[in-house]
C-alpha cells in the first residue's frame, strides 16, 4: 500500500485529501486540528477510515462525531498500532469483498457493501442494492443457505423474510429497520 506523510493537511486539496482510504490524523497539527481536518474529509466523502492519533482523550466525543475508526493514544502508540491498522485493514477488504449469485444462468457480482438487504418472495430472493439499476434483481435461493453464508459479512436475518446489511442499520424500532432514506425493512 502507498504511505503518504504530511505535516500540514490544509494544503491538501478536497480531491487529494479524500483519495486516502486510511487516516492517521493527531488533534493537535498546529494550524488546523486533526478534527478539522476530518469534518473537512466528510463533507466531500465519508469512506475513509480515520485513527485519531493523540494525547488529548477528551477529544473522543468529537472524533465519534466524525465516524472515528479508532483512537490511539500516544503513549500506547506501539503497542496498539499494528492492531488498529490490521483492524482497518480488514474494514478495507470487507469493502471490497463481492456477493456472486447465478441468474439467468449467468454468474453476477456486487460488492458486498452495496447490498442493503436481500428479501425472499417464495423460492426467489430479492437483491436489494444501493444502486437503483440492480434494486429487485431476483434469482433463486435459499434464506437459509444466505443467512450462513453472509453472517461473517456483518449482515443479521431480521425477518424470516430479510437479511439485512448491518452496515446501513440507522436504527431499530419496535418492529422494523430503519436503513438509509428513509427505508424501513420489517
Amino acid at each position: 500500500p502507498d504511505v503518504c506523510t504530511c505535516t500540514d493537511p490544509g494544503t491538501l486539496s478536497d480531491a487529494e485529501l479524500s483519495a486516502f482510504d486510511i487516516l492517521f490524523l493527531d488533534i493537535d497539527m498546529g494550524r488546523c486540528s486533526g478534527i478539522e481536518v476530518a469534518r473537512r474529509l466528510r463533507r466531500v466523502q465519508a469512506r475513509s477510515l480515520l485513527i485519531f492519533v493523540t494525547n488529548y482523550v477528551e477529544y473522543s466525543p468529537e472524533g465519534y462525531e466524525v465516524g472515528a475508526f479508532r483512537f490511539l493514544l500516544k503513549s500506547r502508540l506501539g503497542e496498539k498500532l499494528p492492531a488498529y491498522y490490521a483492524a482497518a485493514l480488514e474494514v478495507l477488504r470487507r469493502r471490497e469483498a463481492v456477493y456472486t449469485y447465478a441468474l439467468n444462468g449467468e454468474n453476477c457480482r456486487v460488492r458486498l457493501c452495496d447490498i442493503l438487504y436481500l428479501e425472499s418472495q417464495g423460492r426467489m430472493l430479492c437483491l436489494h442494492t444501493t444502486d437503483p439499476a440492480r434494486t429487485g434483481c431476483c434469482f433463486y435461493g435459499k434464506m437459509e443457505e444466505e443467512t450462513l453464508r453472509l453472517a461473517d459479512a456483518g449482515f443479521l436475518r431480521v425477518h424470516k423474510s430479510f437479511l439485512v446489511n448491518m452496515d446501513f442499520v440507522e436504527r431499530m424500532e419496535a418492529r422494523q429497520f430503519l436503513l438509509g432514506e428513509n427505508l424501513r425493512v420489517p
